[in-house]
């Protein structure tokens, strides 16, 4: 016996609703996926763009050989670390001699941010005046300021960090290394971690590629704080979104904050 007229229809409108329901629901999780993609493929471009220019520096400052540039080798690792390209890498180092890396510049702002936290902000822009606009207009949206040539970088001492492996003769070669430069001996989990000062880095190096004693495996220049100022947690917060903002501007390379927010 068939169904009622009205028993029918309201099953058929269920099932067309049920289907339709189906439908955008798989339309809303592929733009969800697609919204995803989209904005992990943004922040790959700015990294990469970010990198490209301190390549690009690189090669104006010290020259194309990486064996012979230590600058250059840094940010070549840093490519390789986020997966960047070969491509890419070698665009960026073989333009270097190109007009719009002549005028790339190397600059330092000295700022101070919530709470009075020293802030050394690294950039490699192509335009002064308009970086120095974005970023002041951004530490005054977060309560902070560009301040006078020095005053923040004091609070900070430049080092470079390498990573090696001692292939043999752990303890000669180790005071070796003292001996070209190596100031801070640390023995991590997969490399042996070094502190060298930016000033014997090149002697450090030609050690190790002199040495078959030694592998050198990684480099980190950095800037460390001399010493951390306390912050409320108000400002510690306000602090990680000022420095996560400035990292969303293409020339800011870095910021580096004299304060313990972790």
């Amino acid at each position: 016996m068939d169904p009622p007229e009205d028993f029918r229809v309201a099953s058929e409108e269920y099932i067309i609703t049920i289907r339709s329901c189906a439908s955008m629901s798989g339309h809303s999780h592929w733009a969800r996926i697609k919204h995803k993609k989209s904005a992990a493929d943004a922040r790959r471009s700015h990294t990469y763009g970010k990198i490209a220019r301190m390549l690009s520096l690189a090669v104006k400052e010290g020259g194309s050989q990486p064996d012979n540039n230590p600058k250059l080798r840094i940010a070549i690792e840093k490519a390789r670390e986020v997966n960047m390209p070969r491509e890419n890498i070698e665009r960026a180092i073989g333009g270097a001699d190109g007009s719009s890396a002549e005028t790339l510049e190397h600059i330092f702002i000295d700022a101070f941010g919530p709470g009075g936290t020293p802030l050394l902000i690294e950039l490699i822009s192509d335009n002064r005046n308009r970086i120095l606009s974005s970023v002041r207009a951004l530490l005054n949206r977060y309560g902070g300021k560009i301040g006078g040539e020095g005053t923040a970088r004091w609070f900070f001492e430049p080092i470079v960090i390498v990573c090696v492996e001692i292939l043999k003769n752990k303890e000669d070669t180790l005071l070796q290394c003292v001996e070209h430069g190596a100031r801070d001996i640390e023995n991590t989990s997969s490399c042996i971690q070094l502190t060298i000062d930016p000033d014997r880095l090149n002697d450090f190096l030609s050690f190790c590629k002199a040495s078959p004693d030694i592998n050198q495996m990684s480099l980190l220049y950095t800037y460390l704080p001399k010493q951390q100022i306390a912050l409320s947690t108000d400002d510690a917060q306000t602090l990680k979104g000022l420095i996560s903002q400035l990292k969303e501007e293409e020339d800011v390379q870095d910021v580096y904050a004299a304060a313990n927010i972790a």
